[in-house]
């Protein structure tokens, strides 16, 4: 029984073809598989993101600045989305959809502005970035373009780069937050300790049934 995302399921698959007996289970926080509509791990990540971004907002509010939170996914902004609606970030960028740093600009000086001049209004804003998130203007920011074994680059530093683009380029102050793999760490939520039960079952039964190479 397999159990990853893409690469660890293509390398299952073709275990497989070669006559290993081989089931995949679903397991990214990504929840960027095709074939199922959930992944293991990916509720849990998304309950530590959303505590992530809720922290954030105190220090934010305190010091009237833009916290930058940068948030795991690789090419899908599943995780971003959901635990950026969670925790109340202001603006959620994702890789699905390129994002314009002056309109961002344009975003936060509303925000700000009215801030300013409503005492119930915040005046601070918190920016949710996916690490794959690109700008209209750029490339996908990386750590090193140097490729795993896969062939895929690190992805991640886009959260810093856009703080520093606020400080240097705009009036507003910015921090950048990175929780890095902390993101998939910690024990898991109820959904996915039913799902892993769930699926777990679901192997075991494909396997006894000999219905090989599916997830």
């Amino acid at each position: 029984v397999a159990m990853g995302g893409e690469d660890t399921l293509g390398v299952a698959f073709r275990l497989h073809e070669k006559g290993l007996p081989v089931v995949g289970v679903p397991k990214t926080i990504d929840k960027d598989l095709l074939g199922t509509d959930y992944t293991l791990g990916f509720d849990t990540a998304v309950r530590t993101c959303q505590e992530i971004i809720e922290r954030c907002r105190n220090p934010a509010g305190s010091h009237h600045w833009i916290q930058v939170v940068e948030i795991m996914g690789r090419h899908a902004g599943h995780l971003a989305i959901w635990s950026g609606v969670g925790g109340g970030a202001f603006i959620i960028l994702v890789p699905e959809s390129p994002f314009s740093f002056k309109h961002v600009e344009r975003l936060l000086a509303e925000r700000l502005e009215r801030g300013a001049k409503d005492r119930n209004y915040p005046r601070y804003a918190v920016v949710v970035v996916s690490e794959g998130a690109t700008p209209e203007e750029g490339e996908v920011v990386t750590v090193s373009q140097e490729k795993d074994a896969f062939g895929h680059v690190q992805l991640g530093g886009v959260g810093e780069s856009m703080a520093n683009w606020l400080r240097h380029e705009t009036p507003f102050e910015a921090r950048s937050v990175v929780p890095a793999h902390a993101q998939r760490g910690g024990p898991p939520g109820p959904i996915d300790r039913i799902m892993g039960t769930l699926f777990g079952s679901a192997a075991v039964d494909l396997l006894v049934n000999k219905r090989l190479g599916r997830m």
